[in-house]
């Protein structure tokens, strides 16, 4: 999925919020954040082997979180900030899912092992760039990001509690579309990870629907998709339907 596609698709959902618009255009402009992105690809696809975790992943995850936080705010499930928060708006919310989805990744800079946890320490600084300013607001909003980035890959030991973070694991393991795999299965790396991410064809969150052309995009799904939403608490919202192609098969989760 080509990155203007995907930049054209984040800006029009954020047409109407002035704020998360601006956010989004720090984070893609920012030398630091597109340094670590940069890095991260070239620690998970070149001396991994893994499926991409870099600038488009992210773009990719930030428009999932994004679109996700809407059909929950128009299906009238309130984010935990507005909830809270005072003076806190559903933009305040969007701004969250997108700085957390935008920068789950980056502590694969680092190293794999436990990323999560750097990309929360390494997400501090740039976080703290942005919202410079110190109110109540802006530090619920710190550390909301911080939680969705410490949460994102699963652990049972940090479970998401609120809305916001609960929607960057899903966020996250939505992005299973073969495009993810290429690079990697290009170079040699033919495991169960990249031939099942080249299963999956299609993902689209409004309906719920997988579309994929080989049962080996199973893996994906249960594997990842269904142990993230699990670990989340995040089943009440979700149904899921895997439609295997080859077979003419479709597997319903969570319903």
């Amino acid at each position: 999925m080509r990155i203007d596609y995907l930049t054209e698709a984040l800006y029009l959902r954020l047409k109407p919020y002035k704020n998360a618009r601006s956010l989004l255009d720090f984070l893609k402009k920012d030398q630091q954040v597109n340094s670590f992105l940069d890095a991260t690809n070239a620690a998970t696809i070149q001396r991994l082997g893994y499926n991409d975790h870099g600038i488009t992943h992210s773009h990719i995850t930030t428009f999932n979180a994004v679109k996700s936080l809407q059909i929950l705010n128009e299906k009238g499930v309130a984010p935990n900030l507005v909830k809270e928060c005072k003076y806190a708006k559903f933009e305040d919310s969007l701004e969250v899912v997108i700085a957390a989805a935008y920068l789950h990744d980056i502590g694969n800079s680092v190293m794999r092992g436990q990323h999560e946890l750097f990309s929360t320490i390494l997400s501090r600084e740039i976080i703290n760039r942005y919202y410079s300013k110190p109110t109540d607001l802006n530090e619920r909003k710190k550390s909301t990001i911080m939680e969705g980035i410490i949460c994102h890959m699963g652990n049972p030991n940090w479970p998401p509690a609120t809305l916001e973070a609960k929607l960057i694991p899903i966020a996250d393991a939505c992005d299973m579309e073969q495009g993810r795999a290429r690079v990697p299965y290009s170079l040699g790396k033919k495991d169960i990870h990249s031939l099942s991410a080249l299963a999956i064809t299609k993902v689209r969150l409004k309906d719920g629907e997988k579309k994929m052309e080989h049962s080996a995009g199973i893996f994906q799904v249960e594997e990842l998709l269904i142990k993230k939403i699990k670990a989340a608490n995040f089943q009440e919202y979700v149904e899921i339907e895997a439609n295997i192609t080859s077979r003419n098969e479709k597997i319903t989760y969570l319903d």
